[in-house]
């Protein structure tokens, strides 16, 4: 083979390669891309901008570059209880602030109890139960994907907060998540875990995990 040939190939291949090395997105079918577009349908559904002009100041602390500041403005929209208001937390959980992400878990994890609570089953006074969404009511579901974030983190804060609104949320997919946070060296994720198994009830058991 002559060098001009060899060269030819050799110049071929190297162009060729990159574009297998391209990254491939992952199936639309894939666990994670799923709670992710449902998450974005449920953002797309949200009323920022009630938010932003019925708490403008507490917005304007969020978007400040002060985690203390950032902390009053997260403590009263958690007081606001809207699910409006989860849109403009959530990105608070990427913070590079080590402080940041546990108060927004916090304020999130908060809207969520409150929501949920106004569906308590009274006829179980006994236990915290919590009947489904019903047509009129907001369904908090679609966190899934947040939730799912805070569980890949370390911080057991952030961990224990995530249990308790797979809990609240029923996210039966979250059971293996559960019972190994159980194991928790920290007491607040194990009882958060624990306690919600229990609010689960059977839909927590393994066997009945949904994927």
């Amino acid at each position: 083979m002559s060098r001009a040939a060899l060269g030819t190939i050799l110049f071929a291949m190297l162009f060729a390669v990159p574009s297998l090395a391209q990254p491939v997105s992952p199936p639309a079918d894939d666990p994670e891309v799923k709670l992710r577009a449902a998450y974005e349908r449920f953002a797309q559904g949200c009323d920022t901008r009630s938010i932003e002009k019925g708490y403008a100041k507490a917005v304007e602390q969020l978007r400040s570059n002060d985690p203390d500041t950032q902390q009053v403005g997260l403590q009263t929209l958690a007081a606001s209880q809207s699910p409006d208001a989860l849109l403009l937390i959530v990105p608070l959980l990427d913070s590079p602030n080590v402080h940041t992400p546990i108060n927004a878990g916090l304020a999130i994890e908060r809207i969520v109890e409150a929501v949920c609570l106004k569906r308590r089953d009274r006829a179980h006074l006994d236990r915290v139960s919590i009947l489904p969404p019903g047509p009129n009511d907001v369904d908090l579901r679609p966190l899934a994907w947040v939730v799912q974030h805070m569980l890949k983190t370390e911080e057991p804060n952030l961990q224990s907060y995530a249990a308790s609104m797979i809990g609240y949320l029923k996210l039966t997919e979250f059971a293996d998540d559960l019972h190994a946070l159980l194991n928790s060296r920290h007491p607040a994720v194990s009882n958060a875990a624990k306690s919600a198994i229990e609010m689960m009830g059977a839909s927590a058991s393994k066997t009945q995990i949904s994927n």
